[in-house]
């Protein structure tokens, strides 16, 4: 009986090489379809930082947000993207704090931001596939300014998920997922080498 164990045991340990190489191109296979899903619709993520206190010479009361925004898709361009504060109850948007910063090379126009009463808004004429833009909201009161976007054409608004991470991070995943399939592959082969090797 003990030969007939070891020889199971051998066969069982012949698979692992397989089932570790099927669990990572499940891996990557998933992870390639929800990257595709993503960058082939119009999306466009947001994240919006908590408010921290950014006080000036003549505003001491003031605080900020920052809003990225970043364009995921590969073949998608934004026309006329607008984006929109609101304020709520007592809260003031400061202009003079307030400002768009597109990161290179993403431009963001010429066209100043507009206010009126509690609200500001700043036309993007074109945001081009990886594009991203950092924006600076100043204000006073208790509650930050809301975010509202408006275009031309249809617009996928979405947080920072799991799914927009492998968009962001695709190329490093994929190096780790080889990474980890040579390192089993050697950690196997090497113990089948010692286990081997005569004493």
């Amino acid at each position: 009986m003990l030969p007939v164990k070891k020889t199971e045991l051998k066969m069982d340990s012949d698979k692992v090489p397989f089932f570790v190489t099927l669990a990572l191109a499940i891996a990557g296979w998933s992870a390639t379809y929800i990257v595709g899903r993503i960058t082939t619709s119009p999306t466009l993520e947001y994240k919006i930082s908590q408010a921290v206190a950014n006080p000036s010479e003549k505003q001491p009361n003031a605080k900020s947000i920052t809003v990225q925004l970043t364009n995921l898709t590969r073949t998608t361009t934004f026309k006329n993207l607008t984006v929109v504060f609101m304020a709520q109850g007592n809260t003031q948007i400061l202009g003079n704090i307030t400002e768009m910063q597109p990161i290179p090379p993403a431009f963001e126009g010429n066209d100043p931001w507009k206010y009126r009463g509690g609200l500001a808004q700043y036309t993007i004429p074109k945001v081009h596939p990886g594009w991203r833009f950092s924006i600076l909201v100043g204000f006073i009161g208790d509650k930050p300014p809301t975010l509202r976007f408006e275009s031309e054409d249809p617009i996928y608004m979405t947080e920072p998920s799991w799914e927009t991470w492998f968009v962001r991070h695709e190329v490093w995943f994929f190096v780790g997922i080889a990474g980890i399939w040579l390192l089993a592959t050697f950690l196997f082969y090497w113990q089948r080498l010692i286990i081997r090797k005569p004493a």
